[in-house]
């Protein structure tokens, strides 16, 4: 569905992950499966995770993409492969299809209740967009493909929330302005404050019922009903 500026809402936008999906124990089990790949592929890796990897490159790595967490895992293996002994070329290829391990792993995940049926009534009266700094891709979670107009992550602007970039480019795309746009997610700052000062009514999607801490916040749900209904009361 098109974007209608003449809505009172015309743009529901969500975060992703403990959003849309818990991401308990999902990056564990990929970053587990990715391991077993390198070291079956590389056996003279010595240390026992990506997180132990020492270099004199890691500082600049992480620093030159800080916004892109895909590209920094991918040269951080890269490194580490070349410090294992191996040529440019094959630190390259075996990098490059350990990411694709992760991210098929990455992407085994596990909607909250009621989100599939929650969207998919969304979509009848809204466009929907998701708006992340992490790199999953609603694309390729088999649930959800065909449910988004519009999908943007930190990486693709270099830019990460709370900054505003993410939320301006997903006004423009879908011709909305910000008051005509709702925004859910999981963190305060990111997801809830932020979008706020910039005019969107900002839903906290407070799945496990956290206690909020030093500002008000101006709307929440506690489960995707409850989302629904909400939402109903803004447009």
């Amino acid at each position: 569905m098109s974007a209608d500026s003449s809505s009172s809402i015309c743009v529901i936008g969500f975060d992703l992950d403990e959003t849309l999906w818990s991401l308990e124990g999902v990056i564990e089990r990929a970053n587990q499966q990715t391991w077993a790949f390198l070291m079956a592929k590389a056996p003279a890796i010595s240390v026992s995770g990506l997180s132990q990897h020492q270099s004199p490159n890691k500082a600049a790595i992480e620093a030159r993409f800080e916004h892109h967490i895909s590209n920094k895992r991918l040269h951080l293996m890269h490194d580490l492969l070349t410090q294992s002994g191996l040529n440019d070329a094959q630190a390259w290829s075996i990098a490059r299809n350990a990411m694709d391990v992760f991210m098929r792993h990455r992407h085994e995940l596990t909607l909250y209740d009621g989100v599939l049926e929650g969207l998919r009534e969304l979509t009848q009266r809204f466009a929907l967009a998701s708006i992340s700094n992490g790199n999953a891709q609603v694309s390729e979670v088999p649930e959800l493909k065909g449910l988004f107009d519009f999908s943007i992550n930190a990486e693709d602007l270099n830019s990460s929330k709370p900054a505003p970039d993410l939320f301006h480019a997903t006004c423009d795309y879908l011709k909305c302005t910000p008051s005509s746009m709702v925004y859910v997610g999981d963190n305060l700052v990111c997801d809830v404050f932020a979008p706020h000062k910039l005019g969107i009514r900002a839903i906290w999607m407070n799945w496990h019922g956290r206690a909020s801490t030093d500002q008000t916040v101006p709307h929440e749900a506690h489960d995707f009903s409850e989302l629904l209904a909400l939402i109903d009361t803004l447009d």
